[in-house]
């Protein structure tokens, strides 16, 4: 499988795994200059940037450590232009959802994974 096919694989079992747990999906794939959002989700009162890493299990580390800095600066950008397309008054995080692909799937999902910087 191909390096992107698994990223799109990865974001809609991520998509799925979230709606599974109650959470809801506003939107996918959120591009804006400096930077994408994979998925903008409504946790409760809570509305969630979610970042979601997909790899192949024990291949370079776990998936969410390959959100780097820069990475997150880019997501927080992105996030800004969305905030100020659909305004929001409630509380704001920034999640990491983790995918591993091998003889099974593995998700984990990391809440409030990091703060904007």
């Amino acid at each position: 499988m191909q390096r992107t096919e698994r990223g799109t694989s990865g974001e809609d079992l991520a998509a799925k795994w979230l709606e599974g747990k109650g959470i809801k999906v506003l939107a996918r794939n959120f591009r804006a200059r400096g930077g994408e959002v994979d998925i903008v989700a409504k946790d409760g009162d809570v509305l969630a940037f979610v970042e979601v890493k997909t790899g192949r299990s024990g291949a370079f580390g776990p998936p969410e450590s390959w959100v780097t800095l820069r990475k997150r600066a880019h997501l927080v950008k992105a996030a800004q232009v969305y905030l100020a397309k659909n305004p929001w008054d409630g509380d704001v995080r920034f999640d990491v959802v983790a995918v591993e692909v091998g003889k099974c799937v593995k998700i984990r999902h990391i809440k409030d994974a990091f703060r904007p910087e």
